[in-house]
């Protein structure tokens, strides 16, 4: 079995962070007679936040597969049917992240992910792709078609 490289985190266990931060404003609020806006924003603020990170997933690729990890789940995609990877024209943080587009069960599909600037796999995840499937359509710049 090949070696999974990583193309993202899944930073699932942030989610744990909210839950005493929750169960205290939620103490408070039961336990004081006033009842404060803010307290209570504080912790529908933790919920949100919870499952937001809840639902975040893991990439991992190796040279014929890409992993996509949610929970205990995992789904696998080929690389041969990956048919695009280009990056995004919007910007979160200054950053471009990029989209990854496949075909499942006669559907196009499409998947986003940031690169990860600490692990360094996109170039590597670049040529698996190319090496899978050589048709594949790689776009470096969001505005023009190489």
């Amino acid at each position: 079995m090949e070696e999974r490289l990583v193309l993202t985190n899944g930073y699932r266990w942030i989610r744990w962070l909210f839950v005493p931060i929750g169960f205290g404003v939620l103490l408070e609020l039961v336990n004081t007679d006033g009842y404060t806006l803010l307290k209570s924003g504080i912790l529908l603020g933790c919920i949100l936040f919870y499952f937001i990170f809840w639902s975040v997933r893991k990439i991992r690729f190796d040279n014929t597969n890409l992993y996509v990890i949610k929970g205990n789940r995992e789904k696998l995609v080929p690389l041969k049917n990956i048919k695009k990877l280009a990056k995004s024209r919007a910007k979160v943080n200054g950053e471009r992240f990029w989209i990854i587009t496949f075909e499942e069960d006669h559907q196009e599909k499409k998947l986003r992910y940031f690169s990860s600037f600490i692990n360094g796999n996109n170039k590597t995840f670049k040529a698996a792709i190319q090496k899978a499937n050589p048709d594949v359509v790689i776009w470096e710049h969001p505005f023009f078609n190489h």
